[in-house]
Parts: structure tokens; sequence; C-alpha cells
């Protein structure tokens, strides 16, 4: 089962964020579009092809898919949960580290 890193609140906006495990710095706990994850992995292509490149990633990793798939992803989805999301950070690496 995929851990969410602990919780830790920063003084700054009173918002609530989480740290990434690889990461230092914060990355805020919401879910993300297909396209946004993407284009921080491909970022010299177009935006439809960094998620096509990126859903054929997922698609090749079948145990990344298998997880994904419990968590309650379906192969066509465009908005990823923050369980979906942190389950292809950890698998690819963390592509949040420059925020």
């Amino acid at each position: 089962m995929l851990r969410i890193a602990p919780k830790v609140v920063f003084a700054t906006h009173g918002k609530t964020r989480y740290i990434c495990p690889k990461n230092i710095k914060a990355m805020k706990q919401r879910a993300y579009t297909m396209k946004e994850i993407a284009v921080r992995y491909f970022p010299n292509i177009t935006p439809q092809n960094a998620s096509r490149r990126l859903r054929l990633w997922i698609q090749d990793d079948p145990q990344l898919l298998e997880e994904l798939h419990s968590l309650g992803y379906k192969d066509s989805q465009r908005l990823l949960s923050w369980a979906c999301t942190r389950a292809i950070l950890k698998r690819f690496g963390d592509v949040f580290e420059e925020e």
C-alpha cells in the first residue's frame, strides 16, 4: 500500500502542504491532471503528445498499472487522484523538485 508522507504545516499562507519523499521542498496535496504531470516529464513536446507518452509509460509498467487500478484509476482518466499521482511520482521519479 502506498504511504503518504507525514503532514507538515508551514506558516506561509496557513496552507497545509506535504513533503515529497525524494524532495525537501513541499508539494501541495491535490488532484493533478495527466497533462500537468506529463509536461513535467516531457517538457520539449506538446502537452497532447506528452500525455500520450506518459500513458504509454503507465501501460508498459504492469506493476504500476495494477497499483493504479487498485487506487481507482481508469485508462482514459484525465484527472488523477492524489494517491495515483503519488504512485506515478514514486515509480518514475519526482518531477516537482523545481517548484
